[in-house]
C-alpha cells in the first residue's frame, strides 16, 4: 500500500525532493530508498540531482547535492542536472 502512495505522490507533483518524501511519509531514508528503487526498476520514476545553486547571491537555492524523484522514464542514462532555483525571475 505504501508503495502505491509513494508512486501517486510523485505522479501528482511530477518532481519531489527526497527530503520532502521522507517528511511526508515519515520514513527512514534507507527504507524509503528501497521503496523508490522498486519504482525506478520498473521505469515509473527516475532520479534527478541538483549539484549546486544558480550562482545568484540570494542564498535561497539548496546547496550541495539535492536529490529529486520525477515521474516517468528517464530520457538518458546520465543523471540529469536541474535548475531548482526557488526565485521566480521575470
Amino acid at each position: 500500500m505504501i508503495l502505491s502512495q509513494i508512486r501517486d505522490y510523485i505522479k501528482a507533483r511530477e518532481l519531489v525532493s527526497l527530503e520532502d518524501l521522507i517528511n511526508h511519509f515519515d520514513l527512514e531514508e534507507s527504507a524509503l530508498l528501497q521503496m523508490l528503487d522498486v519504482w525506478q526498476q520498473k521505469g515509473t520514476i527516475h532520479q534527478k540531482m541538483q549539484t549546486g545553486n544558480c550562482n545568484s547571491s540570494c542564498t535561497q537555492c539548496p546547496s550541495a547535492k539535492t536529490i529529486y524523484y520525477a515521474w516517468g522514464a528517464q530520457q538518458s542514462a546520465e543523471t540529469v542536472l536541474i535548475d531548482a532555483c526557488s526565485i521566480r525571475r521575470n
